[in-house]
């Protein structure tokens, strides 16, 4: 089979994924996912069975595998966390940013659960999972990640760098270094600008800016995505009730948030009182709406009702 340099996501290349899966064409599955995004994969596996999606998971590299079952839809995560092996579920959550491992190990019931972190071996990945599952879900606590950079308030710029490298394999995207004191304390932000160019011996506590805006570990994630859209935020610090620095929240984040009020609207708009999909049977969605239809219904009586008591004083006109 010829593969597909460029991807789209067509019945013609669902059909040929699907004959390569039945045929076992691991070159032709590696070779057309080759470079597509991972958003556009989990898009894709999202229309596959549930074992041909665990199929093409194994084909791939392992952290580009992680990185698709972050963006899976998780109607489908719920099917195909089950069927895999607890082992590499774990192997895939260490690959991941804390918050993200946390979402896919919250999806696990509690039995399951506690055998992926058994079987997690990084201790430090393990102890920032296990925080952010004590936090509420739609809490900014419960939708920040651990992995940050910030910097000591006494450290110059030498020192700053050395850390900004030393954790550069963990942060995937720095918007800025959070500047705290020695109790952790979140004093202010230093941009990375700032810091390429002062001097190599500068302190920190000379550069960086006080003002910096911050939201509380229990502050609704709606509010944390206000606060953001009002101050046009690329990533804000998450402090607990002392001001500690315990986390941060990127835009990539709270693009989630808000396409759930979106769709949380969407629904109120059309009477929907539980959360559906489009793929749901007709059956689901009418349960969905029935209680407004039921309202609608009773409205409808009363209103009826009411007319009927005026109905001679009407007919005169």
């Amino acid at each position: 089979m010829e593969p597909i340099k460029q991807f789209e996501l067509s019945k013609e290349y669902l059909e040929s994924l699907r004959l390569g899966i039945e045929g076992e064409d691991i070159d032709f599955i590696r070779e057309s996912l080759d470079g597509v995004n991972v958003a556009d994969i989990a898009a894709l596996l999202d229309e596959l069975s549930m074992q041909e999606s665990i199929y093409v998971l194994r084909l791939l590299e392992k952290q580009f595998s992680a990185d698709i079952l972050i963006e899976l839809d998780e109607d489908t995560l719920v099917k195909v966390l089950p069927e895999l092996e607890i082992p590499e579920v774990a192997s895939w959550i260490e690959l991941m940013d804390s918050d993200d491992g946390a979402d896919i190990l919250s999806l696990f019931g509690e039995r399951e659960r506690e055998e992926v972190i058994a079987e997690i071996q990084d201790r430090v990945k393990l102890e920032q999972i296990l925080e952010l599952l004590r936090y509420e879900e739609d809490t900014a606590g419960g939708i920040m990640a651990k992995e940050f950079i910030r910097a000591n308030k006494n450290w110059n710029v030498i020192q700053t760098i050395n850390e900004i490298r030393r954790q550069a394999e963990n942060v995937e995207k720095i918007y800025s270094i959070y500047v705290v004191n020695n109790r952790q304390q979140l004093l202010g932000r230093v941009s990375l600008k700032k810091i390429i160019l002062a001097a190599s011996e500068t302190r920190i506590e000379d550069i960086y800016d006080e003002e910096v805006i911050s939201v509380p570990v229990h502050m609704d994630q709606e509010e944390v995505a206000s606060v953001m859209r009002k101050y046009d935020l690329e990533s804000v610090p998450v402090v607990n009730a002392k001001n500690k620095l315990v986390g941060r929240i990127t835009v990539d984040d709270i693009l989630d948030v808000v396409q759930e009020e979106a769709d949380e609207d969407i629904q109120a708009m059309a009477g929907v009182s539980a959360d559906i999909e489009e793929s749901d049977s007709v059956f689901t969605i009418s349960k969905a709406r029935l209680p407004w239809l039921l309202i609608g219904v009773i409205g409808g009586l009363m209103g009826a009702k009411i007319i009927g008591f005026f109905e001679d004083g009407l007919s005169k006109y």
